[in-house]
């Protein structure tokens, strides 16, 4: 969980920022000033598609030994999401 919310905690901020760079690159910036909470809102959802990727849990692989007539046969088993 806290890997998560680190993650939309930078991206919000990383998005504001980019509002406030877009801004300098604009004829009249006190009209615009939606362009920061904009790019706090996007970067707030990437933040989250990042935080989720990151905080998954790797799935477990499973090896299993089963007695057989000749001996001991192993079986593998990954999972991928």
């Amino acid at each position: 969980m806290k890997t998560f919310l680190v993650s939309c905690a930078y991206g919000t901020g990383i998005g504001a920022l980019l509002g406030v760079t877009a801004l300098a690159f604009n004829d009249q910036p006190s009209k615009n000033l939606n362009f920061i909470s904009r790019g706090a809102s996007l970067g707030l959802y990437a933040g989250m598609g990042v935080g989720y990727y990151l905080s998954r849990e790797p799935e477990p692989t499973v090896i299993s030994i089963l007695p057989s007539d000749q001996g001991a046969a192993v079986s593998l088993s990954f999972r991928f999401p």
